[in-house]
């Protein structure tokens, strides 16, 4: 260790974090200033440990003095002078504790690795080595994304793929779609996605109805039913139905083309709960009919991405 390290001690600011990087002549120019108190708690290269300032080895050292002979003179001079100059007693100067940064000269914070820059004094005490708070947050985000991801396999193994096998066994085994509960865990609802297919046309797509109807799960979770069905183009749900209707969806093989129209328009509704054709009173039939083939027109848009 090199005369320099050895002359260089770690002072810790009690009450504090911090700690500040002196020199010996600093530190015992604050000690004779009052700035600093023989008490206060020091790190010793030398002993590797934290010591009171008065026990350190490199403090107790004397400072390096250049004797110089001096000429003793006579004994009747030296009794002169001494008679001459009269005796001034210094009153010995009580230590006041470092309480901010300011009061020690030439003080800089010690970052350097290896020395201790986290710990902490409190008066009459020695540093304490700051403990870290127990990480709370990190501990519930990690059960919170394993919950998440436990959700998304649940959902995959009980509701997507057995909805996929099933409809790929149908007509329209070429349409994208997919199945999860409501919100990824409510066992009495299912959001069925569709991928929106230039495939889907107004002749075909009350039969495609009917093909989802078909292939969906009916209970999932604990033999829970589904009580509410929701079909979307997009993440959120844009249209809701009723399990028995949906059932209904089920049974319209045999219906004629326009009687299909007439049920779904009759029975699915926007997820605002507003239905999306309305039959207006006393109105001519040919009204009507142009009335359900725009309504019509327009749910088939939403799936076959033509509106895009």
């Amino acid at each position: 260790m090199s005369n320099a390290a050895l002359r260089t001690l770690i002072l810790a600011v009690p009450g504090t974090q911090d700690t500040h990087e002196l020199d010996l002549d600093s530190i015992r120019a604050g000690v004779a200033r009052g700035e600093i108190a023989l008490d206060n708690w020091a790190w010793s290269p030398t002993r590797n440990e934290w010591l009171p300032l008065a026990q350190l080895p490199e403090y107790a050292e004397s400072p390096t003095v250049s004797a110089a002979p001096v000429a003793v003179a006579a004994p009747v001079a030296v009794a002169a002078v001494a008679q001459a100059t009269p005796v001034v007693k210094v009153a010995q100067a009580t230590p006041v504790r470092v309480a901010t940064a300011a009061h020690i000269p030439a003080a800089r914070q010690v970052t350097a690795q290896g020395a201790p820059g986290k710990m902490a004094a409190t008066y009459y005490s020695k540093p304490i080595v700051e403990h870290r708070e127990f990480p709370v947050f990190k501990i519930l985000f990690a059960i919170m994304g394993v919950f998440i991801v436990a959700v998304i396999i649940v959902n995959y193994f009980m509701v997507d793929q057995p909805f996929r096998a099933a409809l790929a066994k149908t007509p329209f085994s070429n349409i994208q779609a997919h199945a999860h509960l409501g919100a990824f865990a409510q066992p009495n609802a299912m959001l069925i996605h569709i991928v929106p297919n230039a495939a889907l046309t107004d002749d075909n797509f009350a039969d495609f109805l009917t093909a989802l109807a078909q292939s969906a799960p009916r209970t999932v979770i604990a033999g829970k039913s589904i009580t509410t069905l929701g079909l979307t183009s997009k993440w959120l749900s844009q249209y809701v139905i009723t399990s028995d209707d949906w059932d209904g969806f089920a049974d319209m093989s045999g219906y004629s083309l326009e009687e299909k129209k007439k049920f779904v328009l009759e029975h699915l509704e926007k997820s605002d709960g507003t239905p999306i054709y309305v039959v207006a009173r006393n109105e001519k039939p040919d009204v009507q009919h142009a009335h359900e083939d725009a309504a019509w027109d327009e749910l088939v848009t939403v799936f076959s991405g033509h509106g895009a």
